[in-house]
């Protein structure tokens, strides 16, 4: 029996007054009365036919008033056939109210955050009128929540099954799914089928297996690619180094980043479904800029920028003419500086001097870009360029584009900085 009969059949047996429905539709219906004439008008003369039960019953359209009786009480064979009126013209003001009235002494599901109401004004000591009352729901309602509260210390109630169809996997699958994708966590979804499939003897379909992904809170995303050369001995005396030795006030960090034309390039741009996103871009690198910061808490508190690369000499020149003077001896502020192991920065000579000076000079770890705030702050900067490639277009001097562009970086978005590279 579909949803449409077993309604019927709920309003024929339950007896309802067909007074309530017309008095709900005039009281919530400031235009019932033209919607119903308009009605009528429309549908006088053509029969209204409705199949039941294998009997083809047909009648012509009638009066609302012939389903409303002079004493208010419903009458059994007109109200059959206001009710087929109403589901031969789908009209859906008529069905809701109908339904509405038929499923009126239906239990309402209430969300949990409201049972949690419950429980903070219960906790008050509000009593359960009070209660009822202040939430407008049955008293019932707060004592089923009360009881199971003082029991389970929980408002949902914590053996009811879930919903719906029975899982595939049950909790011991479960587990070891997610054991599987956190081992191998670039595997396609097929894979992950046919090694479920050898490990629980449970062949599920792609889309089951994306479900249960999806049950876990497992989505896929962007691989964040680390170095297989990367050691995490090292890694790890390095952060014990800095943690026992050093804080952030006191770190220094220079780093070097490119600007070609390829830099103006978007990474994502709009298309209709199934079809590529396409825009001609420049391929040839053009003019090379090279960014050359050191950031601390304060932001960027030294900057050079120069056309073509950055070699031994422009940095070491760098780092004596705007590092060395805004840096203090051990153990004071900015008396630490912490670099990457590119090639130009192992100088003998420069990492001496600054030691002489009382400053001191500590080098990442290989393949550790993310111990090093600048990168994001680099990345945060290029970010601005693509959103802003029409300003760095129409600028004549690319320096000083470049230069409103490393500005962006203020002292809050460089704390953040340290703190997403476990300097905090």
């Amino acid at each position: 029996m579909n949803s449409n009969n077993r309604l019927h059949k709920n309003v024929l047996n339950n007896g309802i007054n067909v007074s309530r429905i017309f008095d709900y539709l005039f009281s919530h219906h400031h235009n019932i009365q033209s919607l119903l004439q308009q009605q009528i008008q429309q549908r006088v003369q053509k029969p209204v036919v409705y199949q039941q039960s294998g009997v083809q019953q047909s009648f012509n359209t009638i009066q609302p008033s012939q389903a409303y009786s002079n004493n208010n009480t419903y009458d059994i064979t007109s109200f059959q056939q206001f009710f087929l009126i109403c589901k031969a013209y789908h009209s859906r003001v008529f069905s809701l109210v109908a339904y509405r009235l038929v499923n009126s002494s239906m239990p309402k599901e209430f969300s949990e955050d409201l049972y949690w109401r419950i429980i903070y004004l219960y906790i008050d000591g509000l009593s359960t009128v009070e209660i009822a009352n202040t939430l407008h729901m049955s008293k019932g309602v707060v004592n089923k929540i009360k009881k199971r509260y003082n029991r389970w210390a929980c408002v949902i109630n914590p053996f009811r099954g879930v919903p719906g169809r029975r899982k595939l996997f049950n909790r011991r699958d479960m587990i070891i799914l997610r054991n599987l994708v956190s081992e191998k966590v670039d595997w396609y979804l097929d894979e992950l089928v046919y090694e479920m499939e050898s490990l629980t003897g449970k062949r599920a379909s792609i889309a089951a297996l994306w479900r249960s992904l999806q049950y876990l809170g497992i989505t896929r995303k962007k691989l964040q690619k680390a170095a297989l050369e990367r050691n995490e001995i090292v890694r790890a005396h390095y952060l014990a180094t800095i943690g026992e030795h050093y804080t952030r006030n006191q770190l220094i960090f220079i780093d070097e980043s490119a600007k070609d034309e390829r830099s103006l390039s978007r990474l994502y741009g709009y298309s209709l479904r199934n079809t590529p996103a396409q825009k001609k871009v420049v391929f040839v690198r053009g003019k090379r800029y090279t960014i050359l910061p050191a950031l601390t808490l304060d932001g960027f508190v030294a900057i050079d920028i120069f056309e073509g690369s950055c070699d031994k000499k422009k940095f070491v020149d760098f780092v004596l003419d705007q590092v060395v003077p805004i840096m203090n001896p051990y153990p004071g502020d900015n008396s630490v500086i912490v670099m990457d192991n590119a090639r130009i920065h192992h100088d003998n000579e420069l990492v001496a001097l600054l030691e002489g000076l009382g400053c001191h000079v500590v080098f990442l770890p290989p393949y550790s870009p993310d111990f090093n705030p600048i990168e994001t702050a680099f990345s945060t900067i290029k970010s601005w360029i693509r959103h802003n490639r029409d300003f760095m277009k129409a600028c004549n001097d690319p320096i000083y584009a470049l230069l409103v562009a490393c500005s962006q970086i203020t002292p809050q978005m460089a704390q953040t900085f340290f703190e997403a590279s476990i300097y905090v």
